[in-house]
């Protein structure tokens, strides 16, 4: 069972072993990899129909209590719906629809 090396040794490596030069390289990227794994799954957007349903529900029940009329099968905590600029023309300035009232 097993076979070569030493008995006691990890991969056949003798105690005290030098590295490598490609071994620090390896070793560094495996770490920067680990890193930006771990902070881009912290950092992802929440994509499940309950979040977007209450965030939803919140936006509505905001609009009905400031006396607003809501719409069904409108969405009213898009992107969208928030930031809603127009421009009249080249090198106008955006408005928000909000403002025109």
């Amino acid at each position: 069972m097993g076979g070569g090396g030493e008995p006691g040794t990890l991969f056949g490596e003798k105690p005290g072993h030098k590295m490598e030069g490609w071994e620090p390289i390896i070793y560094s990227c495996y770490g920067a990899s680990a890193v930006l794994l771990i902070v881009g799954l912290w950092n992802k957007p929440t994509t499940s129909i309950n979040a977007w349903a209450k965030d939803e529900a919140n936006a509505r029940l905001k609009l009905k209590r400031e006396g607003e009329d809501v719409e069904y099968g409108t969405h009213y905590n898009s992107k969208a719906a928030k930031f809603a600029f127009a421009k009249e023309g080249v090198g106008a300035v955006p408005t928000s629809e909000s403002d025109d009232e």
